[in-house]
């Protein structure tokens, strides 16, 4: 006779299961991205071991260019709106950072911030860019004033948005942050995407007079990966998905 506990037990491993079959998404192989995610411009050239995804667009002739580095979970696509409204009249150079994108990781296995400042400037030699504006977002800012402090006389103009700064404690980690900070976890995420953690990770906080509101979910939806963004003339931003429907999903703007 089976004994109620291992009848609790046998459930709950089947519904753990269920859950990891559920949630099972494997990364996709670089070369299956390199048709949708780098058309021209995009190239690729080898540096440090490693292949690296960029795009160096506007006149040859100018003197400093504009170097755009992303945040992290993100990729040089995140330039794009800044990039054309520049590459008509400067140079601008951007790209996916090791480890990000379709760099893929670090040939080193070395993430901290100087040595990808100095990644940074060992891709500004192989284009033989000796003076830039360097701008930066999140992730990319801490890079971005990190080459500035490491190479002073190469950065012209530096431009931080919202960019990281010195290490601090934080009052409460985002849940993939945490998640990773657990042993076993953090393995087991790297091939699970649970679409309530997705769901937890994009939202808004509304600020009134400087005090921050309640959290809102941004959107209820989101467990595909997102092919490309738009903003609709109403205000809203429209979200493709991968979905082989082409599946729209729209996020309204924030109220005034």
């Amino acid at each position: 006779m089976i004994h109620p506990l291992q009848r609790v037990a046998g459930l709950l491993i089947a519904a753990l299961a269920l859950w990891v079959g559920f949630s099972y998404a494997p990364d996709r192989p670089v070369q299956t991205l390199v048709a949708r995610w780098a058309p021209p411009p995009s190239d690729f050239i080898e540096l440090d071991g490693q292949l690296v995804h960029l795009r160096d667009e506007g006149p040859r002739d100018d003197a400093v260019p504009i170097v755009l580095l992303h945040g992290t979970c993100d990729s040089l696509h995140t330039w794009e709106g800044w990039a054309a409204a520049l590459r008509g009249q400067r140079r601008v150079i951007r790209m996916d950072l090791p480890g990000f994108g379709l760099t893929g990781p670090s040939a080193s296995a070395d993430y901290r911030g100087d040595t990808y400042a100095r990644f940074v400037l060992r891709l500004m030699d192989h284009l033989r860019v000796q003076r830039m504006v360097l701008a930066g977002n999140s992730l990319g800012g801490e890079i971005a004033w990190r080459a500035a402090t490491l190479a002073p006389h190469r950065v012209a103009r530096l431009v931080l948005v919202d960019a990281a700064g010195y290490a601090f404690q934080p009052e409460q980690l985002p849940i993939g942050f945490a998640l990773m900070r657990m042993p076993l976890v953090n393995r087991l995420s790297e091939h699970l995407t649970p679409r309530m953690l997705v769901e937890r990770s994009v939202r808004r906080v509304p600020m009134n007079n400087g005090t921050p509101g309640p959290q809102e979910v941004l959107f209820q939806e989101l467990g595909e990966r997102l092919r490309d963004v738009r903003v609709g003339p109403d205000g809203a931003v429209y979200l493709l998905t991968d979905n082989p429907q082409g599946r729209v999903l729209r996020v309204l703007p924030l109220a005034p």
